[in-house]
């Protein structure tokens, strides 16, 4: 059997594993996946460097904690307006979080 535990991409496995259990759509394909997480450790570093915490950016932009901690685990594919709004709250232009 193989294990997952051994693979460099284990998160994006676990992902699936937790998407097939909760019967939810799996993400669009795995490097789409890879890009989501790459975004979400950056608003998290941007967060984290600033001193903010989750409560404190979710309630600036009138999002819950959860929100933005499944943006950062990279959990779900945001909306242009959402990234907007992340970045209103952070107090960086968008640019930002692309670049690297």
């Amino acid at each position: 059997m193989y294990n997952f535990s051994q693979c460099q991409s284990y998160e994006l496995h676990k992902t699936l594993l937790v998407c097939l259990k909760l019967r939810m759509p799996p993400p669009i394909n795995l490097l789409q996946k890879k890009e989501l997480i790459k975004l979400g450790k950056k608003v998290k570093s941007i967060r984290e460097k600033k001193g903010l915490t989750l409560e404190f950016v979710a309630n600036r932009v009138g999002k819950d904690r959860q929100s933005i901690h499944r943006l950062e685990k990279g959990d779900f594919n945001p909306s242009y307006i959402y990234l907007l709004e992340v970045c209103k709250g952070l107090e960086i232009g968008i640019e930002e979080l692309f670049m690297s």
